[in-house]
């Protein structure tokens, strides 16, 4: 890139055009650009260090991805105003309270880029955040409440937990695709819980205490790691739907014989070789899949004799795609 490209990028950087700025980086214009790189820094760029906090200010989520993007790029390049910008504007969105805003912040990962300045937005000196957690009733807003709250207590946030444990008569929860990599043990004192969603998450294994949500109607759990359950999972006796599809089960418990309201049963895409014996206890159930697993095409005459007794108790099983 010769002096005059360069010089006109310059300037289109220190126009404040968020979006245009936002298309150079993305296109690669600004990697050629060298000691001149500085000329758009914050400290010397006011224009659009103002437009960047007021972007960021009007809690829309385009706006924020794009001023968030510039931010994060000028803090790789060393600009120290712009991580204080990006760090101060990331706080003040999260103590307004506003829940949809601060769980997209979460989910995009933007708060990862904070180190002591998560400790701004814990609910002890975040009081409105607090005071929304506590007392959302839509289900939506639930849910995203219990998304940070996790995430809160992740950090370190002990308020948190007390939060999250006052909620013992939600009925219903969903953290499908929320990154969760593991379950706290406390989830288990939510006793009232009727239906779990923690589908499309990394986890590879569920807490021993699991099995106290002994009120469970509908658990789906498929598209994690699992390879294997804990020994309390056969204590969710009133489950009539259970997903554990697209895991890395290599065996079922067969504690599973004990669900004996169980409707429905998803195994697709796991490791299973074979079927414990159980399964034919389950008097409820109308529907069994266990496409692209491990069981040979010849099945064995175990397993062909508990399918055998499953399919003449009117079981629906599908074990080929």
């Amino acid at each position: 890139m010769n002096d005059f490209k360069k010089e006109e990028m310059v300037k289109l950087c220190q126009s404040g055009n968020i979006p245009i700025i936002c298309d150079l980086i993305k296109k690669g214009y600004l990697d050629n650009l060298n000691e001149e790189i500085k000329f758009i820094f914050l400290e010397v760029n006011p224009k659009l260090k103002h437009h960047l906090e007021n972007s960021i200010k009007k809690k829309e989520k385009k706006k924020i991805n794009e001023s968030v993007y510039i931010l994060l790029k000028l803090m790789e390049w060393g600009d120290q105003i712009a991580r204080k910008v990006f760090k101060e504007e990331i706080v003040k969105l999260c103590q307004s309270g506003y829940i949809p805003m601060i769980w997209y912040l979460f989910k995009e990962g933007y708060l990862d880029n904070l180190n002591e300045e998560i400790k701004l937005i814990f609910l002890e000196v975040n009081p409105k955040l607090k005071h929304h957690l506590e007392n959302t009733r839509k289900k939506k807003m639930i849910n995203k409440s219990i998304y940070i709250l996790l995430k809160l207590m992740e950090r370190g946030d002990q308020i948190a937990k007390e939060v999250i444990i006052k909620k013992k008569k939600l009925k219903e929860i969903n953290l499908s695709n929320s990154n969760l990599t593991e379950l706290p043990a406390w989830l288990s004192q939510l006793t009232s819980l009727q239906t779990l969603d923690l589908g499309g998450n990394q986890l590879t294994e569920l807490p021993t205490t699991f099995g106290q949500l002994t009120a469970l109607q509908t658990l789906k759990l498929e598209e994690n790691q699992l390879a294997k359950l804990p020994s309390t999972f056969g204590q969710l006796t009133v489950l009539q739907f259970l997903d554990l599809g697209k895991n890395q089960l290599a065996e079922l418990p067969e504690s599973l014989g004990q669900f004996k309201a169980l409707q429905t049963l998803y195994l697709d895409d796991n490791q299973l070789t074979e079927l414990p014996a159980s399964l034919e206890k389950l008097t409820a159930l109308k529907i069994l899949t266990l496409v692209d697993n491990h069981l040979a095409e010849l099945l064995d005459s175990r397993t062909r004799n508990i399918i055998e007794k499953l399919e003449k108790n009117g079981v629906i099983i599908i074990i080929y795609g």
